[in-house]
């Protein structure tokens, strides 16, 4: 008797094993999945900088009207993108639904932390997903623009706006439910400045 649990046993440690390896190699696949799909969209916040480098520090709002609308068209998983010079939310497209959406965002309690953070750190920075001005949930991402010789002057944000459940959609996520996974998407870490 004990031959065939000893048996029993080293199966079930090697199969289970087996499947810690492969749940492994499938977080990589779903970890690199989901890094590439952000990194689309901070290459995409980064449009407007360059437009403003090119213009010498000035967008028009037919300009960027122009190119929102051809972003959003392309696009379904942005819900809006605006500019915010020096910090201020001066432009928003679509402009339907967005009328709540010109804050300061350097004195919004929510938006407050990840503004600073953003232009003192002079990174991308990406929101955990949270309620919006124009309803629904949504993950925020800001990219910092700065201007000038050494490009040392804060000029203000390019933001996009991306729907939660349609920035998931585009993540092969559910072939994991498929192979007989269960998951659960969280916030790892909060922000906390």
């Amino acid at each position: 008797m004990s031959v065939g649990y000893f048996i029993f046993d080293l199966s079930n440690n090697l199969t289970e094993e087996r499947n810690k390896t492969n749940m492994r190699h499938l977080l990589k696949k779903y970890e690199s999945e989901i890094l590439i799909k952000v990194n689309e969209y901070l290459t995409l916040s980064k449009v407007y900088k360059y437009m403003l480098f090119k213009n010498d520090s000035f967008i028009s709002k037919n300009d960027f009207t122009s190119i929102s609308k051809n972003l959003i068209e392309k696009n379904k998983v942005i819900k809006s993108l605006q500019l915010a010079p020096n910090g201020t939310v001066k432009y928003a497209y679509p402009e339907k639904g967005n009328e709540n959406v010109y804050i300061d965002l350097f004195t919004d309690k929510k938006r407050r932390g990840d503004a600073i953070y953003a232009r003192d750190n002079r990174v991308c920075i990406m929101s955990e997903p949270l309620e919006l001005f124009q309803g629904g949930i949504g993950i925020i991402i800001r990219t910092p623009i700065f201007i000038g010789k050494d490009f040392n002057t804060f000029w203000g944000f390019s933001i996009i706006i991306l729907k939660v459940n349609d920035f998931l959609n585009t993540l092969s996520l559910s072939e994991l439910c498929d192979g007989g996974y269960n998951y659960k998407l969280s916030v790892i870490q909060q922000n906390s400045y």
